[in-house]
């Protein structure tokens, strides 16, 4: 049920017209009802799946943690009468980062060091709340006109608390985020801090200052690559002035694919961004320094082949698991998408409308099974966002499927079942 200009929700915040919509809902522009002043107000889709509205709830949660000029600040949540949730924050005026983008191309490094400075210092605060964002991107940075423009932080959808576990989180099989934009750990869903949300501001930096990403590609090979290739160094491109040598080098610390590389809050990066020196000379030489404790990614990057499996190391095979809108699977480019995911590495099957699922067809080493299993996760993670629950896990090579169990006949393996299970089957 779409609302309608003069509708009242929550009690006081009367709707005047659709601002977007996406998979998880629509954002529309209200105004409240006695005080007169602009709002935002959040409403999530109907859904049957019971995980939509508990993340939507968890996102007004961990907005409602963070005051900050840098942050949209959070205003209200609640229920409407046909049970959907819905938030109501902060109307910021202004434009997306992504957009801003593609429209002037590279920024000047002052006008990216102040967006950038706005970034960490909304990061700063969320950490600090104890909460990691997991989604830095550009859509999800909004710059309010100026002067001086503002860049302030969006879109708590997968934010996560890091309290009470001893500030790292560690979700195995989870993908969730935006593969473009995630550091190597999460990737790999190896445990994340905040030094996880540092990567993605260095990428945000980068994009801004180049005009592009350092590993661009369309599909996940370019995505990969940042977990073995050191970034190149950031230069301005023709027409604009060289960036200082501090600031190449703080993009590039933030772009250190190993954690322990780069710096340890988003508040020590954002002190390093003040202290650059504006007149001193660019540095085409510059890298990355290399430290100890480096992530293993043996077997991750795509198209090095199957690494041996060690007489020791028994082999494995993947199950990836997905629950997709039913409109997901009947189409047609989707299907294709699908199949195309799999890269000849596996057979995919669906189970009733709207479980996708897929297995390994040979028994490899556990790295390779871990990372093919981590590709096809990401991939679906990047187009489908929100409006899919994924995971993946891996099973030992003898793991099989049999006609009976695919039909209904028998009951589906363990492994197998557990996963539809908790994705909501």
């Amino acid at each position: 049920m779409a609302l309608s200009p003069g509708q009242v929700v929550l009690d006081r915040y009367v709707i005047e017209a659709l601002l977007g919509e996406g998979g998880m809902g629509q954002v529309f522009r209200a105004r409240h009802s006695r005080l007169g002043f602009p709002v935002a107000v959040k409403v999530l889709a109907l859904s049957d799946d019971p995980a939509h509205a508990s993340r939507f709830e968890r996102e007004a949660m961990m907005m409602a943690r963070v005051q900050h000029p840098n942050v949209v600040n959070i205003m209200d949540f609640g229920v409407l009468p046909d049970g959907r949730p819905c938030i109501a924050m902060e109307f910021v005026q202004g434009e997306p980062l992504d957009r801003k983008l593609r429209l002037q191309g590279a920024l000047r490094a002052e006008q990216a060091a102040r967006f950038l400075r706005g970034v960490l210092a909304g990061l700063s605060a969320m950490h600090g709340a104890s909460v990691l964002h997991r989604d830095l991107k550009p859509g999800n940075v909004v710059v309010t006109p100026g002067p001086p423009e503002v860049a302030k932080l969006i879109d708590f959808g997968i934010a996560i608390p890091t309290e009470g576990r001893s500030q790292r989180i560690t979700r195995t099989g989870d993908v969730i985020g935006t593969p473009a934009y995630m550091a190597p750990e999460q990737l790999l869903c190896y445990p994340m801090d905040a030094r996880t949300d540092l990567y993605a501001a260095g990428l945000l930096g980068y994009l801004m200052v180049t005009g592009r990403l350092p590993f661009p590609s369309e599909d996940m090979t370019g995505v990969m690559r940042r977990l073995a290739d050191p970034a190149p160094t950031p230069k301005a491109p023709e027409g604009l002035p060289p960036l200082p040598r501090g600031l190449a080098e703080l993009l590039l610390k933030l772009l250190n694919p190993v954690p322990d590389g780069r710096y340890g809050s988003a508040a020590e990066a954002l002190a390093a961004l003040e202290a650059v020196d504006w007149n001193e000379e660019p540095d085409d030489e510059l890298s990355a320094p290399t430290v100890e404790g480096a992530l293993e990614v043996s077997g991750v990057m795509p198209g090095r082949g199957a690494p041996p499996v060690a007489d020791s190391e028994p082999p494995m095979r993947y199950l990836v698991a997905a629950r997709l809108p039913p409109s997901r699977l009947a189409s047609r480019v989707d299907r294709e998408f699908l199949a195309k995911t799999l890269a000849g590495s596996g057979r995919a099957y669906v189970l009733g409308n709207q479980f996708w699922f897929a297995v390994q067809n040979l028994g490899v080493s556990a790295g390779q099974a871990r990372a093919e299993a981590q590709r096809i996760a990401s991939a679906l993670g990047g187009r489908y966002g929100a409006t899919a629950s994924i995971s993946f896990q891996l099973v030992g090579a003898n793991f099989g499927l049999t006609s009976g169990a695919l039909s209904g006949a028998t009951p589906l393996p363990a492994p197998l079942s557990e996963m539809i299970g908790k994705l909501g089957g």
